[in-house]
């Protein structure tokens, strides 16, 4: 799973990130200038029907051939989620904790930092894609148009900037 970039189009390709990861520089040197971005808070997704409809149009107009979410290990909000910080009412905040009730179990064993940041990151990464392929929101989108859906979690101040995507 480590270093599966070339999987990921240089073009047409959407990222979802979080607005607050700064990602987009070093998302555009892995991938090249021709992509685009979306952002959500630590990547978690609550679409509106105007939203919803609006996408689909860009996703049309732009003819984006790849969705991917992406989430940085290093997030603020999947740290907070772990060490249980106070939350400042945001919905990704809530989301996130939900997940990480989900992997409590896992959690709670001998996992490093590391490692509890990495499942968080993962696990939120494919609710969101599971989100997108949902019947209400992107589904027959993807399907009809052949739209290549990838999750990417990354880790932007290793040095060697690992990359896991599927």
């Amino acid at each position: 799973m480590f270093n599966k970039m070339r999987e990921i189009e240089n073009t047409n390709t959407l990222f979802i990130i979080c607005p607050f990861c700064q990602l987009e520089n070093y998302l555009r040197t892995k991938f090249g200038e021709d992509v685009f971005f979306m952002t959500a808070t630590a990547g978690v997704l609550n679409f509106s029907e105007a939203e919803i409809t609006a996408i689909k149009d860009f996703i049309e107009r732009e003819q984006i051939s790849t969705i991917c979410v992406v989430n940085d290990v290093a997030c603020n909000f999947i740290d907070e989620a772990i060490i249980n910080k106070k939350e400042f009412g945001l919905y990704c905040e809530r989301e996130l904790r939900l997940l990480l009730q989900n992997l409590d179990l896992i959690m709670e064993s001998k996992h490093s930092w590391k490692e509890k940041r990495e499942l968080l990151a993962h696990a939120n990464v494919t609710k969101q894609l599971e989100y997108l392929n949902s019947e209400k929101i992107f589904k027959q989108e993807i399907q009809v148009s052949g739209i290549n859906t990838r999750i990417l979690i990354t880790n932007k101040n290793k040095i060697n900037n690992t990359i896991k995507s599927s």
